[in-house]
């Protein structure tokens, strides 16, 4: 579910900037051009994938212990469609208490792109092909 703010628009191939928004629950999708919130949501598929941590922001979470937003996933979007996440995806996540970058959870390892990501439910699935 996409939920779009009035007078913008999220259309496929577009570049944008995605971010957990906690107070809302859902995913905050950003214009990369505009740099401006454009729309609200829950599933997103996205290609041509980086991953950001702003360094600055992740040492002022660490140190005023007050979450901010610093990090982004940052890519092309593909749509909404539902995707099944069993086998050639890799759960991704970062924590700014104990992670500087984001992490592959299977192994640990430092992931700074993908080629596809899928995000649902507070989670980002990346897969390489």
């Amino acid at each position: 579910m996409i939920i779009v703010n009035s007078g913008n628009e999220l259309r496929k191939g577009q570049q944008i900037q995605v971010y957990r928004n906690i107070r809302k629950g859902i995913f905050s999708i950003k214009d990369v051009k505009t740099r401006r919130v454009i729309a609200y949501g829950t599933d997103i598929k996205l290609s041509n994938i980086k991953m950001q941590v702003q360094k600055l922001g992740r040492e002022r979470v660490r140190r005023e212990k007050w979450k901010n937003i610093h990090a982004f996933v940052t890519g092309t979007y593909e749509g909404v469609d539902q995707i099944d996440i069993n086998e050639g995806w890799d759960l991704i996540y970062y924590n700014p208490y104990t992670t500087e970058t984001f992490i592959k959870k299977a192994t640990g390892e430092a992931i700074f792109s993908a080629e596809k990501a899928y995000l649902s439910e507070g989670k980002c699935f990346v897969q390489n092909e």
